[in-house]
């Protein structure tokens, strides 16, 4: 058995599937708004991944992009884990502006920096289109706003 502190794996997996079926329940975006949106995660790295895996929970249309084209094990795994819940849209590589078609939201990884190339040219395009860029602290803010609203949290 794989253990990570003293605790077995097998706990861990029973605690994630119990944490997604409590974020099911409420919206971060409102009871509507996320069923409706293209979202667009940037960088499948560990935060990358849990954007994407949230907002694919909460119904939204994910597409996930990620400069690499060299896919080291630990983004394969989060690949994999992805399609398995659903998503389907991968792009690796070149960020082409063609991947804001039908995004309304983007979430990008803190690991990126929206300064350097290749971000900064793609953000100003979504800019342009107006097009926000959240980080995962936003949609944690967004999440909790949502509970205040809709069930006086």
């Amino acid at each position: 058995m794989d253990y990570h502190g003293g605790v077995g794996i097998d706990w861990f997996i029973k605690l994630e599937v119990e944490v997604r079926d409590l974020l099911t329940i409420q919206q971060p975006f409102g009871q509507t708004y996320a069923k409706h949106i293209g979202i667009l995660v940037l960088g499948i790295g560990e935060s990358g991944a849990a954007m994407a895996r949230w907002c694919n929970t909460q119904g939204a249309a994910v597409r996930v992009a990620d400069t690499r084209t060299n896919l080291s094990e630990s983004l394969v795994a989060h690949r994999d884990r992805l399609q398995k819940e659903g998503v389907k849209d991968f792009h690796w590589g070149d960020l082409q502006t063609s991947l804001l078609d039908g995004i309304q939201l983007i979430a990008m990884s803190p690991g990126l920096s929206p300064l350097h190339e290749p971000m900064a040219e793609f953000l100003k395009a979504a800019k342009a289109q107006g097009i926000p860029v959240w980080s995962e602290i936003e949609f944690f803010a967004q999440a909790l706003a949502a509970l205040e609203r809709e069930q006086s949290y």
